[in-house]
């Protein structure tokens, strides 16, 4: 799991019991300000008071409302502590669909939102042109729980599916695939999104996965649903601001279409290209065309950044050009 996707790993250790809100920031550490708002109160207290490093620390209720957190060993002073520091978060079902939801482009699932650990459905995946793919995320505390849960949910699962575990650390060793039927596939969030800036940003291996894992779904949508798929991205272009498009088309004119180019261009350079200053209005609307699919990042390959059209970008600069 790369560094920087602390989050994800934490969604896995604090969904059972929760955690203090100190405890998700320290843990999450960028990545908190993404998973804050999908967090509710368990109605629980702390029983122990954790500190980086150092034995956990017995909690003393002492009424009214003060505690006091201490060391049994008599190695570090007591700490006070008030309710709020002892309060019990951890992941609300319908929040987290939302915030997966918005970062993968899924339709919204109408099912109800399922306790963690636990299985729970998130919505649909569209393929281009238009295939659904059921998506569900699989949230667990340890590879029995993962098991028992793919055992227990494989009948409410239908094909194709992707069903998304936050990290791979509760994998079997031996391969998971086989525990599922044709179909379905098991994709760790960790390989398709990133913590960018403190923010989640789905990467372009998100489209690698799909085509790679349901190769039959993507062709039958290509032969029976061309003329809707171009339909659908024509109505994702109208949402395309003049800045945004005049983007497309001054990378498009530069041919830079892929990571395989000498040098990708800068903030900056797209700015001048595109005839903008590279501010920091320019910096989210490039952001902003990354996460919707029309450009790509360099760093989300493991070079040290720059930018170039995704291949939905390439299919709208021809469309643009041929407007």
């Amino acid at each position: 799991m790369l560094a920087q996707n602390r989050s994800l790993r934490c969604l896995e250790l604090y969904a059972s019991v929760g955690a203090t809100l100190t405890d998700w920031k320290r843990e999450a550490g960028e990545g908190f300000s993404e998973i804050e708002p999908v967090l509710v109160s368990t109605g629980q207290l702390a029983r122990r008071w954790s500190r980086p490093g150092k034995p956990a620390m017995r909690i003393v209720d002492h009424g009214n409302g003060r505690a006091v957190a201490v060391c049994d060993d008599e190695l570090s002073p007591p700490v006070e502590l008030t309710h709020s520091d002892r309060v019990l978060y951890r992941p609300d079902g319908k929040q987290l669909r939302k915030k997966l939801g918005e970062t993968f482009d899924l339709s919204s699932s109408r099912v109800i939102e399922a306790t963690f650990p636990g299985l729970m459905h998130i919505g649909q995946w569209r393929a281009n042109p238009a295939v659904p793919i059921d998506v569900w995320l699989l949230v667990v505390g340890s590879q029995d729980q993962l098991v028992r849960q793919i055992l227990d949910g494989l009948p409410s699962i239908q094909s194709p599916s992707m069903l998304m575990t936050p990290t791979r650390a509760y994998w079997p060793s031996a391969s998971v695939e086989s525990l599922l039927k044709d179909g379905v596939h098991l994709v760790p969030i960790e390989d398709v999104l990133i913590e960018e800036s403190g923010t989640w940003e789905r990467l372009s291996a998100w489209n690698e996965f799909i085509v790679h894992l349901v190769p039959d779904a993507v062709a039958h949508g290509s032969e029976h649903c061309s003329d809707r798929g171009e339909a659908e991205l024509r109505s994702q272009m109208s949402l395309l601001n003049e800045k945004e498009r005049h983007i497309i088309i001054a990378v498009d004119e530069k041919k830079i279409f892929g990571i395989d180019v000498d040098e990708l261009p800068s903030t900056d350079t797209v700015a001048e290209w595109a005839g903008y200053e590279g501010n920091t209005s320019f910096k989210t609307t490039l952001a902003n065309l990354v996460k919707s699919g029309f450009l790509d990042n360099g760093k989300h390959h493991g070079l040290r950044g720059g930018y170039f059209l995704a291949p939905k970008g390439k299919q709208a600069a021809d469309l643009l050009d041929q407007s």
